[in-house]
């Protein structure tokens, strides 16, 4: 969970073989609250990404 899920659910499709589709949005800015994301989040993202790395890397040992 987090900032990582989109990308981790958009490697996992490829690796399966599925290749996802893009579908357009409409963007709304912001009117109210305050961003969530901080100098520490691209930090975070990059730990997820590596997590992810070392987990695919010992599912395909596994196998």
């Amino acid at each position: 969970n987090g900032w990582f899920i989109d990308a981790e659910i958009i490697l996992e499709l490829r690796r399966k073989g599925i290749l996802p589709v893009e579908m357009p949005i409409e963007y709304i800015d912001r009117t109210a609250g305050k961003s969530t994301v901080s100098l520490y989040t691209p930090v975070h993202m990059v730990y997820e990404m590596l997590k992810y790395k070392k987990a695919v890397k010992s599912r395909r040992e596994a196998d």
